[in-house]
This record gives C-alpha cells, sequence and structure tokens, in this order.
C-alpha cells in the first residue's frame, strides 16, 4: 500500500500553527492589560484580607497549600514589561536577594517600592505561565476581583469535572463505566478543594476537562485520524502552555486515553489494514495514537518557546536549549539518587532556599526516614479527610484489584478473544502512565508531594476502571439448558 506522507505533515504544520496562534494571541492580548490596574486592585484584596497567601505550606481549605506557585503568578503577571519580545519570551518576577518564600514582602512587589539593593529581577522562562496571562485577561479586562476569581475558578472545576462526566455517559452510555473511578479520583483525590482556587494550578486542568467535554461532544474520536491528530495536538499544546509541572498534563492525557479506549466500546474499533502487528491490536493503536498526538503538541510547544527566545532576543540557541534542560534536569531521577547518595547521612531537613537566576533553587530533600514518600504523597496530596489509614486502606484494596486482574489474566489467557485481548493491553498502557512519569521525575516528586502525590489517586483508580473494561467487554456466558 502506497503512503501518501502530505496528509500527516499537512495535519502537523496546520495543528502548530493553530496552536501557536492561540497561544501568542493569548499572550500579546494579556500583555495589553493596564498593568497599575491589575496590580492596584490584586493590592487592594491583599490589604484588605480577601485575598491572602501566606508564607507557610499550611494545609488551609481558603488559602490552599501551595502559595509559592501562586504567588509566583501574581509576581510575573503584574510585573511591568509589556513590549512584544518581552511578552513572548520572558517571564520577569521580583525577589528579594536574601529570599526564602516569594509571599513574602509581595505587597511591596507588586508595588514596585523595593530598591534594587533589596530586589532583583529574575527571569522564570522555563513555563509559559499561561495562569498568569489568564489572571491579567481577568483582572485587567474584565474587572474581576482576585478573590472572585479565586471562587470562580474552583466553581468551574468542579462544573468541568461534571461537565466530563455527564458528557461521558451520554456519548458512551453504559461503556462509559470505566470513566467513573477515575472521575471519582479527579473529584475527590486531586485536592481540588485546595488547588481549585489556586491561580496558578487551576487554570490547566479546567482547561484540559473542557477539551475532553469537546472530544466527546463533537465525536471527534469519529472522525478522520488526521484531525484526531490536529485536535489532540492543539489540546496537548495549550495543556503545556497552562502546565506548571503539576500533573494537571498527566491527568488530562490519562483521561484522554481512556476515553478514546472507551469510545471503541460504544462503536466499532477503529479499522487499520497496514501493518499487520497494528491491525491486530487497532484499540491499542488508537491509544497510542492519542498518546502520541497529545504529547507531540506539548512538546512542540515546548521547543516552540526555546526557539522564540532564542531568535527574539538573539541569543545562541545551543545556550538557550542547554539552559532549560539543565532546569529540568534538576528535577530527575538521576538526580534524586546523587543528591540523596551525597547528603544520605545527614538529619537536617530544609524547607526552602533562596530564589536564584534560575527560577527556584534546588530545595534539599527532607529526612527519607523521619518522612516518609507513602506518608507525604500518598495522605497528604489525596484523600486526607477519610485520614491516613483510611487513604492507605482506600490505595491497598484498589492495588488488591490490580493484582486480582493480574492473577485473573495469567489464569485465563489462553481463552482470550483477541478484542479483550487488544483492551486490557491498552488499559494496562494508560496506567503504565504514571509509574513513568515518577520514573523520570522522581526527585520533582519528593520536592513537590503536595501536588504531584496527586497523581497516585488516579493510578489507583485506575484499577477499578481496568476491572470495570474487562466485567463490560467480556462475551456472555452460554446459558445452559
Amino acid at each position: 500500500m502506497k503512503f501518501d506522507i502530505s496528509k500527516p505533515v499537512f495535519s502537523l504544520v496546520l495543528a502548530f500553527l493553530l496552536t501557536a496562534t492561540i497561544i501568542l494571541s493569548l499572550e500579546l492580548l494579556s500583555a495589553q492589560a493596564d498593568n497599575a490596574t491589575v496590580a492596584t486592585s490584586i493590592r487592594a484584596s491583599l490589604r484588605s484580607g480577601a485575598a491572602i497567601f501566606p508564607e507557610s505550606y499550611d494545609r488551609n481549605l481558603r488559602t490552599g497549600i501551595d502559595t509559592w506557585t501562586d504567588c509566583l503568578v501574581l509576581n510575573i503577571a503584574t510585573y511591568g514589561q509589556r513590549d512584544l519580545i518581552s511578552a513572548l519570551t520572558r517571564s520577569n518576577l521580583v525577589a528579594l536577594r536574601t529570599e526564602l518564600h516569594p509571599c513574602t514582602d509581595l505587597d511591596a512587589k507588586l508595588g514596585g517600592s523595593l530598591t534594587p539593593a533589596e530586589a532583583k529581577v529574575v527571569d522564570y522562562w522555563r513555563y509559559w505561565w499561561g495562569s498568569a496571562a489568564l489572571l491579567n485577561l481577568a483582572i485587567g479586562f474584565f474587572g474581576l476581583a482576585l478573590p472572585v476569581y479565586q471562587t470562580t475558578l474552583k466553581a468551574i472545576t468542579y462544573a468541568a469535572i461534571l461537565l466530563t462526566v455527564c458528557t461521558a455517559f451520554i456519548r458512551y452510555r453504559r461503556a462509559a463505566w470505566p470513566f467513573l473511578p477515575v472521575a471519582v479520583a479527579l473529584t475527590f483525590g486531586f485536592s481540588i478543594p485546595l488547588f481549585g482556587q489556586s491561580i496558578a494550578h487551576a487554570p490547566g486542568l479546567i482547561i484540559g476537562m473542557l477539551f475532553l467535554s469537546v472530544y466527546m461532544a463533537a465525536g471527534i474520536d469519529r472522525a478522520p485520524l488526521r484531525w484526531q491528530f490536529v485536535f489532540l495536538f492543539v489540546a496537548g499544546g495549550l495543556g503545556f502552555y497552562f502546565d506548571l509541572f503539576n500533573g494537571d498534563i498527566i491527568a488530562t492525557l490519562i483521561c484522554f486515553a481512556l476515553l478514546r479506549l472507551l469510545s471503541t466500546s460504544a462503536s466499532a474499533p477503529p479499522r487499520i489494514s497496514w501493518p499487520a502487528l497494528l491491525a491486530r491490536l487497532p484499540i491499542t493503536t488508537a491509544v497510542v495514537h492519542v498518546i502520541a498526538a497529545y504529547v507531540a503538541g506539548a512538546v512542540s510547544m515546548a521547543l516552540f518557546r526555546i526557539a522564540l527566545r532564542a531568535i527574539l532576543i538573539r541569543q545562541d540557541l545551543f545556550a538557550v536549549v542547554s539552559e532549560w534542560l539543565a532546569q529540568l534536569s534538576g528535577y530527575s531521577t538521576a538526580n534524586l539518587w546523587a543528591d540523596w547518595l551525597s547528603r544520605h547521612t545527614s538529619n537536617k531537613v530544609v524547607a526552602s532556599a533562596p530564589l536564584t537566576e534560575k527560577g527556584l533553587s534546588a530545595a534539599i530533600l527532607p529526612d527519607w526516614l523521619a518522612d516518609t514518600f507513602l506518608h507525604r504523597c500518598c495522605y497528604t496530596a489525596t484523600f486526607p479527610y477519610i485520614g491516613e489509614l483510611g487513604t492507605v486502606l482506600l490505595f491497598t484494596l484498589c492495588g488488591l484489584i490490580y493484582l486480582a486482574i493480574g492473577i485473573w489474566l495469567l489464569w485465563h489467557r489462553q481463552k482470550f478473544e483477541i478484542a479483550l485481548t487488544d483492551r486490557v493491553l491498552s488499559a494496562f498502557l494508560i496506567a503504565f502512565i504514571i509509574p513513568l512519569w515518577y520514573s523520570l521525575f522522581m526527585l520533582h516528586a519528593f520536592m513537590h508531594f503536595w501536588i504531584m502525590g496527586r497523581l497516585l489517586s488516579l493510578f489507583f483508580s485506575l484499577g477499578p476502571s481496568i476491572a470495570l473494561i474487562i466485567s463490560v467487554n467480556l462475551p456472555p456466558r452460554p446459558v445452559s439448558s
């Protein structure tokens, strides 16, 4: 069969242009917001006590837990440099020279009253900081007060998850039941009561849920592969635009892949004529296509950010790439073991460190023996409402479901139809995304346990989802006379 490369190339170019146009438009529109108006509105909320951003990591349902990142967003959104080059390539903020937390003297930073001897300008350009652009639009153009904006984000987060679940059941009916455990984990185990009002973290999840609803409502899962690729590429690119390495983009990717799997139960599996291996596993191929398109969009916008910076500020491309990778590698698993081996005899716990020119400096790991990953991630970041023992019990039950599924699959492996094997393989491929993410960025998970621990709720919820997928797709038993 002759392969026509022009259609895939056209789809890739179209998807890239659409994503880049949307992101650049948001950045430039955000730069048009009156900086003085935005800063004055935020400072008024801070001074009145209507908006609170403490210099701590206390679990507080009013202020959330990650005030560190929220204060960075406030700082970046109100920084006065609004020219074209800065809008597209820089994420400047004001930091104290002896700073241990970005919320320290926040009002003075936003007001620009600090002297060069007291503060410095830091370019934290590793992310696009789409949440800062959205904050500028909400306050500068729509006149929302900061507390109203926080409350609105939380309400929209719950509404977006509910809309996604309802759309799934309307679209796929009985086949949508395996999505329910994941939806429950998103609603109750993804720290929405804390992060729902986060001006830094909430927008990414909201955008992801809205894209999922459109994906189902518009029937894009039945569209030709090239148009599916365009949509998923745009979703991944915009997901990266709002992502702050906080798990939102991974949660959205898992939901996209799972819904694509469920769509094959509600309708006929995709028809693939070649090559032979892909033709035998059409459902797994369809799920891989979703993952690949979404990841391609995210990676392309990371490269676009790097290329824009190198071109517009006339910096050496290799130097820009090296700087970006150096910041990213500081969160890798390899760096975790090197850091642990160099300090494994220390019992000191250092909560934070000063802000550097690269953004946040590498935080020192807490003592592994005194404060384990199990306690920090499994309990604190997922289901604190039911207590630590309740959380461990819930995860243990879900883990036993994984074990039972594995034993059942081994026992009945000779009796499987190829269609069921295809579905189970794709389901386990989806569940493998989270362990893969943790294995690549384990240090980041340790340092940001209150954010990254949320992914554990999704991983364990996929156990019941896989059990439901098998149950829904098992052939009916013959009725004995």
